[in-house]
């Protein structure tokens, strides 16, 4: 069934096949020079472009814009033009905070509400019976920041240039293949092209729209084609001595960034314009500049952004960048320092530092997860942690109650990792078994597991004589919080009479550890709770070495990868299960095989959590406006990008300027919303999530 619902000028189509909890959407907006759309439509800019368009260096505003612009409606209102976002980062790595709050324009992309998939750089899309061929239809006269048209020529150039390179990308993706089979994409014209798959593929536009996934859409062919050894093998020598860079691949990675190059043109609203170095080549700002040809509009026709700068001051640490939001020098940001740490000295400065504390929902399955290497290297140790009953005694003996005062100092749920309540894919008894603290259950379930020998120091023996004994492995300092949660698991184990040992790793020292399996251990995040887990359900069965720590060689052998190792057959029928997932073409069959795969885990018990995730907040501005004062914290969103920034804007201080309120159409709340949703504020989360 199909409904059409108008909105201002967009109409919107409604599919009843959706992925779960996520209703898909087709946009078919009225152009503004369609007879049955608004005529001589007059688009309007901010000063500091009419200026340069008066002076003749920049054209018209609507030669700048596309045929079919993207309409935003505003959050609570029309905008004003003007300002500078002061945001702040504590280190270099933190760039990638950017992609955040700037960097997201996929094809597809997340609605503000996370409820539904709708286009984006893609104006529409069509999808075959199977679903294995997409056409997307892109706007035509997008342009790049520097005026040169976005066509199905960019994408292809990053398909066949650095995607399928094995010099710049390996291995490929899975978001971008099908029974190990690499996607063709061929362009119909300029502005239409077709992704064609091996076999079907249901799951694909909900992949496009994650925030991971904008490569495709992010790499103007005009500027980068300069800087690939294929396309221009005579020239690559002399930029890469002019970059000073020590290979082409290199001089690459560099240039295509366009959170560090600042000449690479770009989609998004703000584009990269300068870097500040300090005394001892620190850099100490980075500047972005509105985007002079950005491609998205307002209801009353104003080409967005509003805010004309946005100004990243770099601080020593996050202790400093913390003290700059209490006094107010940072207009709103929520990454960079948990506020949620901070919490009551956060709201006692409110007033002081002018700001509201907007609330973000942890959608994570668990605060933290607990991972055996159940695959480990070491026979003995291999053969512990794949006994099922010697996990469910080390569950008895957390004491989870006593963590989460110690870290957190209130009262949480106790939970496995599981998927969140509200989610069509919540299993009560996976999120509950074995959560109660019951040390002397503990004890007996590791007697009856075979482990009811002990030595002369009181330490349990594996029935070939050694004591168990093992490492949980961290990426954080001994002042952070997995540290704890590790240290605390020792302190409750060495209890049962197992030798525990924590140790604290840089990101890429253990990244390195646990892709060759030489992990004993470790304390992580939990993973996406909601309709998000679809793509990478890890802590449930063996998908990838990013998330299923617990079982990297049967990962590694579900993506076919040469240090694979066949697993049991209870994990295989998970991975059937899950291609399955995959090739599904409706919510029914997606829920069904979802929950089939969950209850394989939920009676294997593969890991252990502790809590759900706590959730966090917002720093703004109150002269900061537009933005949601609730909304999602996930990098799947990716927070707070779907909300639209460029829609954000500053109050001018000490002016009489009026916004102006939008002017929405009467429709229906059940025409744009399903009948199970739960109203929140201003927000909107379906029950399917």
């Amino acid at each position: 069934m199909r409904k059409i619902v108008a909105i201002g000028v967009v109409t919107l189509i409604i599919v009843s096949t959706a992925i779960a909890g996520i209703v898909w959407l087709s946009m078919n907006e009225n152009l503004p020079d369609d007879p049955d759309g608004p005529l001589d439509v007059v688009y309007n800019e901010a000063p500091m472009l009419k200026e340069l368009v008066d002076n003749g260096t920049l054209p018209p505003v609507k030669e700048r814009l596309p045929s079919n612009p993207m309409l935003i409606e505003p959050n609570d209102e029309i905008g004003v033009y003007g300002g500078t976002w002061n945001m702040g980062l504590s280190g270099f790595s933190q760039t990638q905070i950017l992609r955040q709050y700037i960097g997201y324009e996929n094809l597809l992309r997340w609605d503000p509400t996370w409820n539904r998939i709708i286009p984006n750089i893609a104006q529409s899309y069509d999808v075959n019976e199977d679903s294995t061929e997409f056409i997307f239809h892109l706007r035509e006269g997008l342009k790049w920041s520097d005026g040169i048209n976005f066509t199905a020529d960019d994408i292809i150039f990053c398909y066949e240039a650095e995607i399928l390179n094995t010099n710049l990308s390996s291995p490929l993706s899975d978001a971008l293949q099908v029974n190990g089979i690499p996607a063709v994409i061929e362009k119909i014209d300029n502005a239409t092209i077709k992704f064609s798959f091996a076999g079907s593929y249901g799951l694909f536009p909900l992949v496009l729209a994650q925030g991971s996934t904008d490569d495709l859409t992010n790499r103007p062919m005009h500027y980068l084609k300069q800087f690939h050894i294929d396309y221009n093998p005579d020239g690559i020598d002399d930029l890469v001595e002019e970059y000073q860079q020590d290979n082409w691949v290199d001089l690459w990675n560099y240039v295509k960034n366009w959170n560090r190059n600042p000449d690479i043109p770009s989609i998004y609203a703000w584009t990269l314009t300068d870097w500040y170095w300090g005394e001892n080549v620190n850099l100490t700002h980075l500047i972005l500049e509105r985007n002079p040809y950005y491609w998205k509009i307002d209801t009353e026709y104003n080409q967005l952004p509003y805010i004309d700068y946005i100004n990243y001051t770099m601080y020593s640490s996050p202790t400093e960048l913390r003290l700059a939001m209490l006094n107010g020098s940072i207009d709103m940001q929520h990454q960079g320092v948990n506020i949620a740490s901070y919490y009551s000295e956060f709201v006692a400065n409110m007033s002081v530092g002018d700001y509201e504390l907007y609330h973000t929902l942890n959608t994570r399955d668990n605060a933290f997860t607990i991972q055996l290497n159940l695959v480990h290297e070491n026979p003995i140790l291999r053969s512990v942690f794949s006994n099922k009953t010697f996990r469910i005694a080390l569950s008895y003996a957390i004491n989870r109650t006593d963590i989460i005062q110690q870290i957190y100092g209130e009262d949480l749920e106790l939970k496995q990792p599981a998927p969140r309540i509200g989610s069509l894919y919540y299993r009560n008894k996976l999120a509950n078994q074995y959560t109660d603290f019951n040390m002397t259950l503990a004890n007996e379930l590791l007697d009856l597991a075979g482990y009811d020998d002990r030595d002369v120091d009181d330490y349990r023996l594996t029935p070939t004589g050694q004591r168990i004994n093992f490492t949980i492995s961290v990426t954080e300092g001994v002042t952070g919080n997995y540290y704890k949660v590790a240290t605390l698991l020792a302190e409750y184990w060495l209890d049962l009479g197992i030798i525990v040992n924590v140790e604290a790793l840089n990101s890429w020292p253990m990244t390195q550890l646990v892709r060759a399996n030489g992990h004993d251990a470790i304390v992580v995040a939990g993973a996406e709770g909601y309709t998000a887990m679809l793509l990478e359900p890890g802590n449930y069965m063996p998908i990838s070495e990013y998330s299923s720590y617990w079982a990297i060689p049967w990962a590694y052998w579900y993506a076919n990868n040469s240090l694979g190792e066949e697993p049991p057959l209870f994990i295989k029928e998970q991975c059937q299960l899950y291609d399955q997932l995959k090739a599904s073409s409706t919510s029914a069959e997606r829920v069904s095989l979802m929950n089939q795969i969950l209850a394989i885990a939920e009676d294997e018990f593969y890991i252990m959590g502790v809590c759900l995730s706590v959730d966090g907040y917002m720093l703004v501005k109150t002269n900061f406006h537009n933005v949601p004062n609730f909304m999602p914290k996930s990098t799947v969103y990716p927070t707070p990008a779907p909300t639209n920034p460029c829609q954000y804007y500053i109050e001018p201080l000490n002016s009489s300027t009026t916004a102006l309120t939008v002017i929405i159409a009467h429709i229906s709340f059940e025409d744009v919303h399903p009948a199970n949703s739960i109203v929140s504020g201003n927000w909107i989360l379906t029950k399917d999530q």
